[in-house]
């Protein structure tokens, strides 16, 4: 199956005190904004979610997506679907990782909403 090419359109911090990104699949009709999952010491990957598509990616910036849900992608279609393979190109995840780097604590958030994104990184070893 061909490795579709992702387009990086926007990083910014969310209200979890990750990260979220605004990204288009090769074969998306639109970009859509992901958010990050916190990151514990113990996570060999990372998850992103949008409205209506759930994917994990690897630490090496490849990745897997799930087909887009009427009513909300989850981990269940992560194991349902056909899923689509992508891959960042190189500068894309640099920033990437930099940017999750930097959202590195153990009770990130606002004032509302608290996570524990620990191994933000330490996954990446920086």
């Amino acid at each position: 199956m061909e490795t579709k090419t992702v387009e990086l359109l926007k990083i910014k911090k969310n209200i979890l005190g990750t990260i979220s990104l605004t990204l288009k699949i090769k074969g998306m009709r639109k970009a859509q904004e992901f958010t990050t999952y916190p990151i514990s010491k113990e996570s060999k990957n990372i998850t992103i979610q949008s409205d209506t598509r759930i994917a994990k990616v690897n630490l090496d910036g490849t990745g897997l997506c799930s087909k887009p849900h009427q009513n909300g992608a989850y981990f269940v279609h992560l194991q349902m679907d056909k899923l689509t393979p992508f891959k960042f190109n190189t500068d894309d995840w640099l920033k990437i990782v930099e940017s999750i780097g930097l959202t590195e604590g153990e009770n990130v958030g606002n004032c509302v909403v608290k996570s524990d994104n620990s191994g933000a990184k330490s996954i990446f070893a920086l």
